[in-house]
């Protein structure tokens, strides 16, 4: 492989403070220019990959890379090459730039939600946004909104004991009480 002035989606996971001390570009470097690529339901050009990374996952499963050759493989790193179906990838990065949203110093939840139903809708097996989704929807004081989301993760969610505190959550915000609801802990976030 040659640098030919393209730059690379990179799944690999690499911090981003080490991606920029490598002098590395990488698609989302910058999320406001690149949103639209990342948000694409295509990602055409280089896309950069652990092997972990084509194996089969419960959720955001990226079949069509484990599917295809690589053009290059270095060590455990991947590189194709082409246009694939980015839904796995872009549910996955609608997630972390919603998680983004939320814990930081000045929270946009409007925002975070959007960005999590649209995540949730495009893989609901990944249960943890549909958590993340409802702690929104009771931040923002939209308890029906909430109990769909939690119900949802409830679908989903494949510990007992995970089930068991999302009931628990659905129970406490579709209580007429008015008492408040505090966000459910999202166990996949810890």
């Amino acid at each position: 492989m040659e640098p030919n002035g393209e730059v690379p989606y990179i799944t690999y996971p690499i911090p981003d403070p080490e991606k920029l001390r490598r002098g590395i570009h990488w698609v989302g470097e910058d999320r406001v220019r690149d949103r639209a690529l990342l948000e694409a339901d295509v990602w055409s050009g280089t896309i950069v990959c652990g092997v972990r990374g084509t194996a089969p996952y419960l959720w955001w499963d990226r079949e069509a890379l484990r599917n295809a050759v690589p053009v290059a493989r270095f060590g455990n790193l991947l590189a194709f090459r082409g246009s694939f179906p980015a839904r796995p990838m872009k549910a996955a990065f609608l997630y972390y730039q919603a998680v983004d949203y939320i814990y930081t110093s000045q929270p946009n939840l409007r925002e975070a939600q959007r960005l999590l139903s649209e995540s949730a809708a495009l893989d609901p097996r990944a249960f943890f946004v549909a958590i993340e989704l409802g702690n929104v929807d009771v931040q923002l004081g939209d308890r029906n909104a909430a109990v769909t989301a939690y119900s949802l993760a409830m679908q989903y969610a494949f510990r007992e004991q995970d089930r068991r505190l999302l009931a628990e959550q659905i129970a406490r915000v579709s209580s007429e009480s008015g008492e408040p609801v505090q966000p459910l802990r999202n166990p996949e976030i810890e």
